[in-house]
């Protein structure tokens, strides 16, 4: 191998490693991002599912109202009857 080869090789590897560590960065920044956003969909899931819970709710007290008024308007037409 010539002198000139050799330093073109050297070169190659050096130029690899210090990509393989910029990727490496990237990586880890991109690892880090991903994080931050899993952490906020979680929340907005907990959010969610919160307001699914409150609504539920309030489905429960409307059917309640609904069955009542029913039963008001079946004596009503049973005392008319």
């Amino acid at each position: 191998m010539s002198p000139e080869e050799r330093d073109e090789l050297i070169d190659f590897i050096l130029q690899s490693q210090a990509n393989a560590a910029d990727r490496h960065l990237q990586l880890a920044d991109n690892v880090e991002k991903l994080a931050d956003t899993t952490g906020k969909l979680a929340d907005k899931v907990d959010m969610l599912a919160d307001k699914v819970n409150t609504l539920a709710g309030t489905v429960q007290g409307l059917v309640e109202v609904a069955r009542i008024h029913s039963r008001r308007l079946d004596r009503l037409e049973g005392l008319s009857s």
